[in-house]
């Protein structure tokens, strides 16, 4: 079965050929709270931005186990706050990303509500590439 691609590049980074269960990831994963940007940078490197009004750092966690990368954030009441009008969307969420092989956080910040997440590929050294001379 073919998948466009656009719909996989929400829910996963690093892939440069996708399977077929990456159809069953994009419905596993499905979600758009909080709203998420993911950038290519170059073959490397990728940004992942989540807006996370509202959160504070202590409230937000990150986690990467076996290539699934996990944002968690959970608001802690405040029993003092009195509504009017309740607009903003403070709800709980669980965010999960599928990362491809050898890409690795490596850096995360919160700056203005917005949650960036540095992602880089590294091949192992027996991994890279490596030339071979020829003996004469």
């Amino acid at each position: 079965m073919q998948i466009q691609s656009t719909l996989l590049d929400n829910y996963t980074i690093g892939f440069e050929s996708l399977f077929n269960d990456l159809e069953t990831i994009r419905l596993k994963f499905a979600g758009n709270y909080p709203p998420h940007n993911i950038t290519k940078i170059d073959s490397s490197n990728f940004k992942l931005s989540l807006a996370v009004a509202g959160f504070a750092k202590e409230e937000l966690s990150i986690t990467e186990t076996d290539g699934l990368l996990s944002i968690k954030g959970a608001k802690k009441e405040n029993k003092d706050s009195k509504f009017l009008y309740h607009g903003i969307a403070e709800r709980d969420f669980h965010k999960q990303f599928k990362l491809g092989e050898y890409m690795e956080v490596s850096d995360s910040e919160l700056t203005n509500g917005i949650l960036t997440l540095s992602l880089k590929k590294e091949l192992p050294e027996s991994k890279q590439p490596k030339t071979i001379n020829i003996k004469q």
